[in-house]
């Protein structure tokens, strides 16, 4: 068995995938230069998606993003249905992950944050993005650039206050589906 490594190339042809998809529905409702309505349904269609396949990724996802605004959870339920769809894509076999074993990753990406705050302030950064980047690394990049810039397949307003807590939580969901990665070669 091999450990499932997913690639660039996969994250983004997945997220244009599903970019396209919620234009679609969202363009039968505004015009196409709405932004906001094809967010609005990227949450919508993702909300849908993860409740028949991933409901403890959801469930996890809404309790830990409750405190952010909505353009936020947006945000991440669009980088969720990625996250998710480009394991499934890349060959891991879906599983239906409870709750808590998303809390419990989320807690250590917390930890591992704390104890970072703890080394020489030249290392941070550095440490932070090594480990971040250590197991999925295309992936993590992709979400990382999702969220501070417009990327043309989620272009959001969202608060950079919800910038860390929403990294976080997506990096949690990341951390779950990739302990199963595991495929045959």
């Amino acid at each position: 068995m091999s450990k499932l490594v997913i690639s660039k190339s996969l994250v983004e042809r997945v997220a244009e995938s599903l970019h396209n998809r919620n234009a679609l529905f969202s363009s039968k409702l505004l015009p196409p230069d709405a932004d906001a309505a094809v967010l609005e349904e990227a949450g919508k269609q993702a909300i849908v998606h993860l409740k028949r396949e991933e409901s403890g990724l959801l469930i996890f996802f809404l309790i830990y993003t409750s405190p952010l605004s909505d353009d936020s959870r947006q945000v991440g339920l669009f980088l969720c249905e990625v996250i998710f769809d480009s394991f499934r894509l890349a060959g891991w076999t879906v599983r239906d992950a409870d709750k808590d074993e998303f809390i419990a990753a989320f807690n250590a990406n917390h930890e591992l944050i704390k104890k970072a705050a703890s080394a020489h302030p030249k290392f941070v950064d550095q440490y932070i993005w090594h480990e971040m980047l250590k197991d999925q690394p295309d992936l993590i990049r992709f979400i990382a650039t999702v969220l501070c810039t417009k990327h043309s397949t989620c272009p959001h307003n969202m608060p950079p206050d919800d910038l860390a807590r929403l990294l976080m939580v997506l990096k949690s969901v990341v951390d779950v589906l990739d302990s199963d990665s595991y495929v045959n070669p």
